[in-house]
């Protein structure tokens, strides 16, 4: 484990500062490395066991015994042997060790506070998680209070709410579906595998999603530890088309390598030196409303998301709004654009036997509110729905050269809509024999993607 120190970085003392100011980056190696691995799957009841946990931690074990971490794996803990286990991983820790604890299962919140919850969890409402359930903040408090130098504290919980109603059931309750945003006390890197107050997928294979994308990353990736992290919620981001979106929460002031790059001097480590002077400050540097993950896209991948956005609209109602909102208010561009297209649709939904599937209660200025929110973090179906607008005048003012700047951004990620409409647009401003040509070709390409595209049901 390492840590480098970016140049012009303020430390305790002066000195260093000067010299972290003249030379180079300096790694800074820990002592020890060790690592608590918590997976709970077997919960009372079929509805709430999970398939995926140990199966996770066994995957992630692997991982860091690479990179040269001791583990403690405790699989399937009530309460009792999950207390012990922290208490236990906590108090054993070696002055300016590396800690990371990772734990796979359920977990709630209640009223902001979070709980990881123990296989024999009997939660017969939200007033008995205090006494059924292991705080996260004394997790968080038992390895501020111990003698590691760096914490990571990475959380692949809320893979499901306990409390949902069975299928059929509508769920209005939203207070306890995933974890409430938690500062990172000093010297400590948090990682949620999901947005505060989402729910993240168990996934339907072996592993979940970004159980595989940390496992896969972390031995092999020479980068700082939150750029790793930042890789592997690009990827998740990426598989669930921006449903979850991983999150950190950081108070490390220097960068911190778990496989430092060739050539980078290492020295000693202390946690003044990882965290810094003063209070602990979390960043909450994960969720961003960010389309990086849709530059790879392939034309069939763009042709199976724009339909799915596209049901998605018709079939919303008025009272799945809020939930489409906490997405996107969590960053999702998916969701953001979903929003746009409903409130330039019609948010009210009706159904008769003579007119079929109606819409009301449009509302232009949210539409474009919403759309230039996802465009402006690079999403190329919001950019072509707005250059579409732009194009006929609808709820904006007509612009063609909006349009074209909008589509020619969403063409360059390979969305093939914007290629098809700007083909077009040459047409009508420059209606040439060539532009025609080019447009009867983008046209063809289109259509063949769309061939290609798998068929929906």
């Amino acid at each position: 484990m390492a840590l480098v120190a970016s140049t012009g970085l303020a430390t305790p003392a002066l000195a260093a500062e000067r010299v972290a100011a003249s030379t180079p980056p300096a790694a800074v190696a820990t002592a020890d490395r060790h690592a608590l691995l918590l997976a709970n799957a077997d919960y009372p009841g079929q509805s709430r066991d999970l398939a995926n946990p140990v199966n996770d931690a066994r995957l992630l074990e692997r991982a860091l015994v690479e990179l040269g971490f001791q583990v403690t794996r405790v699989d399937n803990s009530d309460r009792a042997t999950l207390r012990q286990a922290v208490t236990r991983f906590t108090e054993a820790l070696p002055t300016n060790a590396t800690a990371f604890v990772y734990y796979a299962g359920h977990g709630v919140q209640v009223g902001g506070t979070n709980y990881l919850l123990p296989t024999d969890a009997n939660l017969r409402n939200e007033a008995s998680v205090a006494s059924e359930a292991y705080p996260l903040k004394t997790l968080l408090e038992r390895l501020a209070s111990a003698r590691s130098a760096v914490n990571l504290v990475v959380l692949d919980a809320c893979r499901n709410n306990p409390f949902q109603p069975p299928p059929g059931v509508r769920h209005r309750n939203w207070s306890l579906d995933g974890l409430a945003k938690a500062p990172a006390p000093r010297g400590t890197l948090i990682a949620y595998s999901t947005a505060p107050g989402e729910v993240a997928a168990d996934g339907t294979g072996a592993h979940s999603l970004f159980a595989e994308a940390l496992a896969r990353q972390l031995p092999r990736t020479e980068l700082p530890v939150e750029q790793v992290f930042k890789r592997v919620g690009a990827w998740v981001r990426q598989q669930t088309r921006d449903e979850q979106i991983p999150w950190v929460e950081s108070s490390l002031t220097t960068d911190l390598y778990l496989r430092p790059p060739a050539g980078v001097k290492t020295v000693a480590v202390s946690r003044e030196l990882a965290a810094g002077p003063g209070l602990p400050r979390g960043t909450g540097r994960g969720v961003t409303v960010d389309a990086g993950w849709a530059q790879r896209l392939s034309a069939s991948e763009w042709a199976e998301l724009d339909w799915s956005i596209q049901q998605r609209v018709k079939g919303l109602t008025a009272d799945e709004l809020p939930a489409l909102e906490r997405k996107a208010r969590a960053g999702s561009v998916v969701a953001i654009t979903t929003l746009g297209l409903a409130h330039r649709e019609g948010i009210q939904r009706s159904v008769n036997e003579r007119t079929g599937v109606t819409r009301s209660q449009a509302n232009n200025t949210l539409a474009v509110q919403w759309l230039r929110r996802a465009a402006d973090a690079g999403f190329a179906v919001a950019q072509t729905e707005l250059a579409e607008m732009h194009f006929k005048g609808h709820g904006v003012d007509r612009n063609l050269a909006r349009s074209r700047a909008l589509l020619e951004q969403a063409a360059a990620a390979g969305y093939p809509r914007a290629s098809l409409n700007l083909a077009h647009l040459q047409v009508v401003q420059n209606p040439t024999p060539e532009s025609m040509l080019e447009t009867g070709r983008a046209l063809g390409t289109l259509l063949q993607q769309l061939r290609m595209a798998p068929a929906k049901p």
